[in-house]
C-alpha cells in the first residue's frame, strides 16, 4: 500500500459530498470521498464498482456508519428515483390532431432546443415542416412541355426528349475528352 504524504483539509464537492485530496509519497493524487472510506473502514474491504453508498436521513454531510449502507446501483437508482417518478403527459398532434401521450422530459428537452411543437411522430412533423417552410418534394418527375427552360440552365429545354438528348452528348464528350488526357488526368479519371 502507498504511504500517504499529504492529506488536505475536507471540501465540499459541487453535489454536497464531503472529500478530501490524497498525496501519496510517489506523487500520484487522489480525490477520496468521506462517506466510501468510512464505509470501506467498516466492511473491512474496498467497494466494488457497482456498489454505492446510500445515505439514509439524504443528508450528503452525514457520514456516521448509524446513517449509512451499502447498496447495489441498480437498488439504489431505484430508492432515489422513488419521488421522481413524473406521471406521462396527455398531448394532442400539432399537425393531424391525435391524442397521444409522452413521457415529461422529452417534453422538458423539445421546449428547452426551442422546438416548434409536439407531434405524435416523425412524418407529422416532417409534413408540417414541409407546409410551414413551403419545401417542395423531388421525387415526382414531372412531364414538361418542349421549349420550358431550365431553372439552372435558361439555354437547356426541360422536356423529357431533350433531356436524354443532352445527357447522350454530354456522355460522349466525356469519352472524347478522356482519351485525349495522358499523365495525372487521365489516371485520376481512370483512363
Amino acid at each position: 500500500m502507498k504511504e500517504i504524504r499529504y492529506r488536505s483539509p475536507v471540501w465540499s464537492d459541487p453535489n454536497g459530498y464531503r472529500c478530501y485530496t490524497v498525496i501519496y509519497s510517489d506523487d500520484s493524487r487522489a480525490t477520496v470521498m468521506e462517506h466510501r472510506e468510512v464505509m470501506e473502514k467498516a466492511i473491512g474491504r474496498r467497494l466494488d464498482k457497482n456498489e454505492c453508498v446510500h445515505h439514509k436521513d439524504g443528508n450528503r454531510k452525514n457520514n456516521e456508519l448509524s446513517n449509512l449502507e451499502v447498496q447495489g446501483r441498480l437498488e439504489h437508482s431505484k430508492n432515489h428515483g422513488k419521488d421522481k417518478i413524473v406521471p406521462p403527459l396527455d398531448l394532442v398532434c400539432r399537425e393531424c390532431g391525435k391524442k397521444f401521450t409522452r413521457v415529461a422530459r422529452y417534453e422538458r428537452y423539445n421546449r428547452k432546443m426551442r422546438k416548434v411543437g409536439s407531434f405524435c411522430g416523425r412524418s407529422c412533423s416532417a409534413k408540417w415542416s414541409r407546409r410551414r417552410y413551403h419545401w417542395v418534394s423531388v421525387k415526382k418527375k414531372t412531364e414538361y412541355e418542349h421549349g420550358t427552360n431550365s431553372a439552372y440552365d435558361y439555354r437547356r429545354c426541360r422536356c423529357l426528349l431533350c433531356t436524354e438528348a443532352h445527357r447522350i452528348r454530354l456522355k460522349k464528350w466525356r469519352t472524347a475528352r478522356a482519351g485525349t488526357q495522358t499523365g495525372k488526368a487521365a489516371r485520376f479519371r481512370g483512363v
